[in-house]
């Protein structure tokens, strides 16, 4: 029996979340299956419907690592299908794009998260929702993105691209309860119909 299910990769940056990020994405209408990091270049992405890159522990201001870790996201450069950057995944978007990665508060809690801008991700989500936060990096707005969300302690909390369908969120929405469900719906909903 033939399905119309979106397939989705799930690229994992050594999350401890991504777990969550698969219950809640593979679904009646999804089929979503977990990539390491490292195999991305081995994926046949005209194959693939969507993207959504996890976060995890690795720093890109690391003296030592953090460019041998830009460079696993170079691959990001020629997709043109749909992507949702979780954290890292946020930030490595931000980077091939031309942003700058810096070191800020470490925030470990929930937070209230402040709609700038409207866009169809945060359909249904309040200004002033609280998303769980785990991180100690943040990235400046690349050229050619909207800001559609800041914090108190981060002013890109969430982006868009206003040319090509990348978002990037740097919060955790698969640990935000029912406001972070929304949101990857939201994304699921934006690959299209299948």
């Amino acid at each position: 029996m033939a399905t119309n299910k979106k397939r989705l990769i799930i690229l994992d940056c050594d999350s401890k979340k991504v777990g969550a990020i698969h219950q809640i994405l593979n679904g009646s209408s999804t089929h979503a299956a977990i990539v390491a990091m490292d195999d991305a270049d081995a994926v046949h992405w005209e194959k693939v419907d969507g993207l959504v890159i996890s976060g995890g522990p690795h720093l890109f201001t690391d003296k030592e690592k953090g460019h041998a870790l830009r460079d696993k996201f170079v691959f990001l450069e020629a997709l043109r299908l749909p992507v949702l950057g979780i954290c890292l995944g946020h930030q490595a978007i931000g980077l091939r794009h031309g942003a700058t990665v810096f070191r800020g508060p470490e925030n470990r809690e929930p937070v209230p998260v402040q709609i700038q801008k409207d866009h169809p991700i945060f359909e249904g989500i309040s200004s002033g929702t609280l998303f769980g936060e785990d991180h100690c990096e943040g990235v400046t707005l690349p050229a050619g993105f909207d800001c559609l969300a800041s914090s108190d302690d981060y002013p890109l909390e969430a982006m868009a691209s206003k040319t090509s369908p990348y978002i990037g969120v740097q919060f955790h929405p698969e640990i935000s309860e029912a406001p972070g469900r929304r949101l990857l719906a939201n994304f699921i909903t934006l690959i299209g119909k299948p």
